[in-house]
């Protein structure tokens, strides 16, 4: 059995290569930049207009003379001799002669004749060249998703196409005869599907391919041909079910047995010890619990942030926040606990809660949780006001 950290060691060491592609811009969102995204030329590249107003050359009487208007965006070849002004939109480019632009707000205009009231400054509300950033500044570091505002600043910086990691192909295969959809209605002894919308709500977001093959029944040569055929299809495979301690448990069985090199056996964590992580012709299976507790924890804890790695994601390590316990925890030495908790902010400090039931044959106080509770192998119970770690959702 893996410690937690020891599990994470081992698939943080797993060398899958990561293949790229040029898209075009319009297509990259929810995608992960495989280079440095730099500025091909200064920003702005001329001398531009901060305000609404007017470029002027110096003049001790403060009059000046009008010479034109000129629109964002527009070229012209103007420019300004002692006295002259020039109206200038936001935007625009100011010519090179003049010594500020002046707001409308600090002016007074006469047909073609303007009188500035108040004292400026040589330089005013003038963006110079490179003002805002200069050419081969880097925008955007490679690993980066493209999303919010990281999406559109790639268009500000006028790119048509980016180099991105592609997509990680993933094949998903539910086991167990007692699995059914809610469409089927609720039936004795059977469960709903749930897994598989597990892995729908915490993957959204992220640049992969997510394909649900159709299961088999619980019977070996079956499931054995299944994960054949998916091998040959997708970079990983995840399997719900079938490897803890049944009769009917084959992919563990098929894991053991059927030439699959074991990388991970079982961890010592809870919920969800019974994780298997094997791979076979370049292809890495997850073979995740069947309860939809620990499937969520191994989800969080050990497939989203390798996922996000082999998606070329340069921050993928789940990230850990101090906070207090408001009730009290328990746990057994000498195995990584992580139970469902609900945190709040109070003060700018982080506080989490039980919610009751933590045994990993319970779902439902899932859909109230934001975070797991990481209690520490070396920790038995802990009191409130205690600090822990826990993982945000």
């Amino acid at each position: 059995m893996e410690s937690y950290k020891s599990a994470l060691n081992v698939l943080f060491n797993i060398q899958q290569e990561l293949e790229t592609e040029i898209i075009s811009v319009r297509n990259s969102l929810n995608r992960v930049v495989a280079e440095d995204v730099c500025l091909d030329i200064d920003y702005p590249n001329t001398l531009r207009s901060a305000v609404d107003g007017y470029a002027i050359k110096f003049s001790e009487t403060g009059n000046y003379d009008i010479i034109g208007t000129v629109a964002a965006g527009e070229l012209h070849e103007y420019e300004l001799e002692e006295a002259e002004a020039l109206f200038v939109m936001t935007g625009g480019i100011v010519p090179e002669s003049a010594d500020a632009v002046v707001r409308v707000e600090n002016s007074e205009c006469y047909g073609s004749h303007l009188y500035v009231k108040n004292e400026f400054i040589p330089g005013d509300n003038i963006n110079k060249p490179g003002e805002e950033a200069e050419k081969g500044y880097q925008i955007i570091r490679k690993g980066t998703l493209i999303k919010d505002t990281v999406y559109p600043a790639l268009f500000y910086a006028g790119k048509q196409y980016i180099e991105v990691f592609k997509k990680v192909k993933i094949g998903v295969l539910i086991t167990g005869d007692e699995i059914h959809e809610v469409e089927d209605g609720y039936q004795k002894g059977r469960v709903f599907n749930t897994n598989q919308y597990i892995i729908e709500s915490f993957f959204q977001g992220l640049p992969v391919e997510i394909f649900y093959v159709e299961s088999v029944k619980d019977d070996e040569t079956l499931t054995f041909n299944r994960l054949n055929e998916m091998m040959n299809d997708f970079d990983i495979v995840i399997t719900s079910g079938g490897i803890s301690m049944g009769k009917f448990d084959y992919v563990k069985k098929i894991f053991n047995e059927r030439g699959f090199n074991i990388l991970i056996n079982k961890t010592k964590i809870k919920p969800g010890s019974p994780l298997m992580v094997a791979e076979k012709n370049n292809t890495l299976f997850f073979g995740m619990p069947g309860y939809p507790a620990a499937f969520t924890t191994n989800l969080i804890l050990y497939l989203r942030p390798y996922l996000k790695k082999i998606c070329g994601f340069k921050d993928y390590e789940n990230k850990y926040i101090k906070a207090k316990l408001k009730t009290k925890m328990k746990s057994r030495l000498n195995t990584d606990y992580f139970n469902r908790g609900r945190y709040e902010i109070e003060n700018g400090e982080f506080f989490v809660s039980d919610l009751n039931s933590q045994k990993t044959s319970h779902y439902l106080n899932f859909a109230k949780a934001n975070c797991l509770v990481h209690l520490d192998k070396e920790v038995s119970e802990l009191d409130e006001n205690d600090e822990v770690d826990i993982i945000a959702f």
